[in-house]
């Protein structure tokens, strides 16, 4: 049973309660005790490892958990992510992300990883818009590196991320509008035009392309084009 499913029946059954216990009146059955098994999360999966090939900025190591629960058989994701000064190796910044929804190889290869500022593997060829669990570009065009991380795997259309852009004291900040409107990582990054551009299925024979533009005078991102792409057609 998913989380969502189990927070909405417990909140609806204190709901009930409250609603039956009106007028010092209880109903029979909101005397009995349910013995249920404690949930009990078990450590299934870890990936601890480091990748220095993604930026020439800085490295980035990752430490990656899987819980699963004993009695719903529910997963839980944590994933720490370090970004360290090349150089000396120091910790720069760090960044948290939870989920529920990671697929069972998420996160479990440092190689599934991507950099279009070094050009590691950014000749893979893209199955479902998945660059990889980590992505680096620039995608704010100020020339500094910036980190897309796979944040849910549950689209059709593929993973989408957070992304977290490097401020000038070296930070990351993450992005809200890239990663709650924009969400999938771009197929096309056009710095002469400061544009990311993203294609999304839209039905059996649909293709959706967004167009994103960045404004660097109000530092804001708006869309700047939509077209539904016909690729049924004869």
């Amino acid at each position: 049973m998913r989380p969502s499913i189990i927070i909405a029946l417990l909140f609806l059954s204190a709901c009930w309660t409250q609603q039956e216990q009106k007028g010092n009146r209880i109903l029979p059955h909101t005397t009995k005790q349910i013995n249920r098994e404690t949930p009990k999360f078990v450590l299934t999966r870890a990936n601890n490892c480091t990748q220095t090939k993604l930026s020439k900025q800085f490295d980035i190591s990752i430490d990656f958990k899987q819980y699963t629960d004993s009695a719903e058989k529910l997963d839980s994701c944590s994933l720490k992510v370090f970004i360290k000064n090349k150089s000396t190796g120091l910790l720069i910044d760090s960044l948290s992300l939870t989920s529920f929804t990671y697929y069972f190889k998420t996160f479990s290869s440092c190689d599934s990883a991507t950099s279009y500022t070094t050009h590691f593997k950014s000749n893979r060829r893209i199955v479902d818009n998945d660059f990889g669990d980590i992505v680096v570009a620039d995608l704010n065009f100020d020339g500094d590196d910036d980190i897309a991380v796979v944040n849910d795997c549950l689209s059709s259309s593929g993973p989408t991320y957070s992304y977290f852009m490097q401020t000038n004291r070296q930070q990351f900040a993450l992005d809200k509008f890239l990663t709650d409107s924009v969400s999938f990582f771009p197929s096309k990054i056009n710095v002469k035009n400061k544009t990311l551009t993203t294609y999304i299925l839209a039905g059996a024979c649909g293709i959706g392309e967004h167009i994103y533009q960045f404004d660097k005078k109000t530092n804001t991102w708006k869309q700047k084009r939509h077209t539904l792409i016909n690729v049924c057609k004869n």
